[in-house]
């Protein structure tokens, strides 16, 4: 998780990881040189999975998230944005698909909208399922950012975000990693997306 400025929201953001029901995993969130009370709200997580790493000048989500990435040692990734909200079965999910389709090595979902209730959904994200159908998405992301567990190595492997885009960068980054690794979308809406004044697009 990259975040900036996301004391508003990063509570709930955090916590929605923190419950879920897969609990192997470590919680990298790299704060993007915040002036708000976002170092104090990570630090004053008891959760010893829970790991900050503080960057020095605010370089931008794109450049943060390729921090992360060099910073990481699990072989699995998984992206949630600090605005957002993830189901509580969702690593489960996603990894015990992971794990019966050795062949995939980025998975998303579907996910739903709220605005300050993660319980109460306004629209539905739908994505395609098939690796073929992904493939020929010209418009638009064929995978939810936010909601993707992705193998460390492949993204390293066709280069990372490239940091020239500082908004978009996941489309960019699909274009060079969908023609040699295989993906696909659990049909399943395990990331709630929050819509909000002041929010990227």
């Amino acid at each position: 998780m990259a975040v900036y400025n996301g004391e508003p929201f990063l509570q709930l953001a955090i916590d929605s990881i923190l419950k879920q029901t897969y609990p192997d995993f470590r919680f990298l969130i790299v704060d993007d040189c915040s002036t708000d009370r976002t170092r104090e709200i990570v630090r004053a997580c008891p959760d010893p999975r829970v790991e900050m790493m503080c960057l020095d000048e605010n370089i931008g989500q794109t450049a943060a998230l390729n921090a992360g990435l060099r910073r990481a040692e699990t072989r699995w990734i998984a992206r949630m944005d600090a605005d957002d909200f993830s189901a509580p079965t969702r690593f489960e999910e996603q990894m015990g698909y992971l794990e019966t389709h050795p062949d995939v090595k980025c998975l998303g979902t579907f996910a739903w909208v709220f605005r300050e209730d993660p319980t109460v959904s306004e629209d539905v994200i739908r994505t395609p399922t098939e690796y073929s159908q992904i493939r020929c998405v010209v418009s638009g992301s064929p995978i939810i950012h936010g909601s993707i567990v992705v193998d460390r190595d492949a993204v390293l492997m066709v280069g990372g975000y490239d940091e020239r885009y500082r908004y978009s960068a996941d489309v960019e980054l699909y274009d060079r990693f969908l023609p040699k690794y295989t993906a696909t979308n659990l049909p399943r809406e395990l990331l709630g997306v929050r819509r909000h004044r002041g929010q990227g697009s």
